[in-house]
């Protein structure tokens, strides 16, 4: 599968390495394929949902990306 929906690609918390902060095991298929609107729960999204990453100046703003353990 590639691509992703374009909620996911416009979402703060996507990290552009094809990773969510919602998901760190990755992606749902019914949110990635754009199936699902992910403003609404999500069972395992941790209480992360879309937001919107173009911040009201206009500029984007993403999360940063976590550290990962090593």
């Amino acid at each position: 599968m590639t691509g992703y929906s374009d909620q996911c690609v416009t979402c703060k918390n996507y990290t552009m390495l094809g990773e969510c902060l919602a998901f760190p095991d990755g992606i749902p298929e019914p949110i990635m394929l754009g199936e699902f609107d992910h403003r609404k729960p999500y069972d395992g999204d941790n209480g992360i949902r879309w937001e919107n990453a173009r911040g009201k100046d206009g500029k984007i703003e993403f999360n940063p990306i976590p550290e990962t353990e090593v």
